[in-house]
This record gives structure tokens, C-alpha cells and sequence, in this order.
């Protein structure tokens, strides 16, 4: 197999082989395990995150118009 990298990324590869006195194959082999051995992105979404983080939930004693009406938006952000 034969990769074709950017000047940039074969210079830090390079010097990341010759700072620690390994071949630039090996330092390839190490970063591919390393990348594929950590979990990738998870297949839920945010609002699943947010009912398993238990971040979701009710407001009690709060008026039903709070999120669209606009008075209650007065002087936030200032």
C-alpha cells in the first residue's frame, strides 16, 4: 500500500521517527492502531446524550409562555 502525504505531515512524521528512534513505518502503525483502537463517535444523537446525561427535564411552578414570551427576554444579556 502507498500513501501520499503532504510535505507538511512528512515532515512531522519525520521528526516524530527520528525523535523516538523508530522507523517512519512503525510511527504510522502506531497512530493507525491508536486511532482505530479509540471509540469512534457515538450513533446517538444530542437530544439521546441529553436524556442519558439526565440534563433534559421539567420546570415546576414556571409560567407555560416562558421560552416565546418576549417579555421575559428583558434585560437578559445585558
Amino acid at each position: 500500500m502507498n500513501i501520499i502525504l503532504s510535505s507538511k505531515l512528512q515532515q512531522k512524521l519525520t521528526k516524530m521517527a527520528q525523535k523516538t528512534q523508530k522507523s517512519e513505518q512503525e510511527v504510522i502503525i502506531e497512530a493507525l492502531e491508536k486511532h482505530l483502537n479509540t471509540p469512534q463517535i457515538s450513533e446517538q444523537n444530542c437530544y439521546d446524550l441529553a436524556l442519558e446525561l439526565e440534563v433534559i427535564g421539567i420546570a415546576e411552578d414556571l409560567p407555560s409562555d416562558l421560552s416565546t414570551n418576549p417579555d421575559y427576554f428583558m434585560g437578559l444579556g445585558e
